[in-house]
């Protein structure tokens, strides 16, 4: 029988024999629920007609905790894995597998460190190629004990921007375009806008907005397309834009599996007045049709087009000039004979945004010198003296 009379306390209750192999000369002990404290020398004593005993070490680990596993993506196509496991009383072992079972020799070496209260950790990294194979096994171990975790490398998806830069207009809102290329939904992914290096401009991550480091010009400006993430679709909404809003803005994912983005230039315009058009009639039957508009902040294109929307390639050259506060006002002039048509258009465009104003001549009449132009209504457009009056910038 068990005597436990003069047992240590810190033993009773987890110690015990395996009773039917005594009588196969099997007297080792089972002590349950092993402590860091129950590390120790321990003797085994039998007594019969005489006394023997042999001593043995036993040594208690704190077995740490499992494997966590990052990876940062590189312009090259490469992966860097690294495997990092914590709260080791023991220096544990460290193995990078593949997808077969077999060691990667090339791994690196194996970094340990404490933390304040001396429990270790261990961290091992090795960079791979994606066309290497997608699972690995990073594994921890100490004597027959051993912790894995696997990994499965997936290609990140790429970021694509545009290539030309985006332009906005003052007062209107701003898409600045930004998608995965495979269509990868980036619902679980965190998502940043960023201007200046390190600058937040929109900031999203655990399904919800952050947006306690936002660039207070940006606050209640911005937004991502919720249901568009699902499609890979992470593209900034940026409302009201300003002259200030010009920049370059950087498209920033980052998973557990890697991270990636792009960069493009937005730049912001204030759009210039509507298009004013004036005439100068000719004794010959012609009539010069100059086009101005003001008050732009970037050089416009400005064109004339006929009735058919051709563009008229013998209207003069554009003149460009700046006002006192930098301002800039556009004009061209075209000359035209009556059987050249009688609707003309004056279109001022940068990129895609336009502005135009259309001129009709439906008939001329010569008074006293004058040419008249007469609109469909028979109302007079306008009297003007023979001499030219072309604007000039000054």
């Amino acid at each position: 029988m068990d005597v436990t009379d003069k047992q240590l306390p810190a033993y009773s209750g987890r110690t015990s024999l395996f009773r039917e192999e005594l009588q196969r000369g099997n007297i080792s002990l089972k002590l349950r629920s092993v402590t860091l404290s129950d590390t120790n020398t321990y003797k085994c004593c039998i007594t019969n007609e005489q006394t023997d005993c042999s001593s043995s070490e036993v040594q208690i680990h704190d077995l740490g905790n499992e494997p966590q596993i990052s990876a940062v993506s590189h312009n090259n196509g490469s992966v860097t894995l690294v495997c990092v496991s914590t709260n080791w009383t023991t220096k544990p072992a460290m193995e990078w597998m593949d997808s077969k079972g077999n060691i990667l020799q090339h791994a690196g070496d194996s970094v340990y460190y404490s933390g304040y209260d001396t429990p270790l950790s261990v961290q091992r990294s090795f960079t791979v190629q994606e066309q290497h194979g997608y699972n690995y096994t990073c594994r921890v171990s100490f004597g027959n004990q051993r912790k894995e975790q696997q990994f499965q490398v997936i290609p990140f998806p790429e970021v694509v921007v545009p290539h030309d830069l985006v332009l906005g207009i003052v007062g209107e809102d701003l898409i600045l375009p930004c998608y995965f290329k495979n269509n990868v939904s980036a619902v679980d992914m965190e998502v940043q806008w960023i201007i200046n290096e390190n600058q937040l401009v929109h900031h999203y991550k655990r399904h919800m907005d952050v947006t306690d480091q936002q660039l207070s010009a940006y606050s209640g400006r911005t937004s991502l397309f919720r249901e568009e993430l699902q499609r890979g679709n992470i593209s900034l909404k940026l409302r009201s834009v300003r002259l200030s809003d010009t920049n370059t803005y950087k498209c920033y994912v980052r998973t557990n599996e890697g991270t990636d983005d792009a960069s493009f230039k937005v730049q912001i315009h204030e759009f210039g007045n509507e298009p004013q058009i004036s005439a100068v009639s000719h004794n010959n039957g012609s009539v010069t049709l100059v086009c101005v508009s003001t008050n732009w902040t970037t050089k416009p294109a400005i064109q004339w087009m006929d009735g058919k929307g051709d563009i008229l390639q013998h209207a003069g050259d554009s003149v460009h000039c700046s006002g006192d506060n930098t301002r800039l006002s556009v004009q061209r002039s075209v000359t035209v004979q009556k059987q050249d048509g009688y609707n003309y258009t004056c279109t001022v465009s940068i990129r895609n945004r336009r502005k135009e104003q259309l001129f009709q001549v439906e008939s001329f009449e010569v008074i006293s010198g004058c040419a008249m132009l007469m609109s469909r209504t028979g109302l007079c457009y306008s009297a003007i003296l023979l001499t030219y009056w072309i604007t000039k910038c000054t």
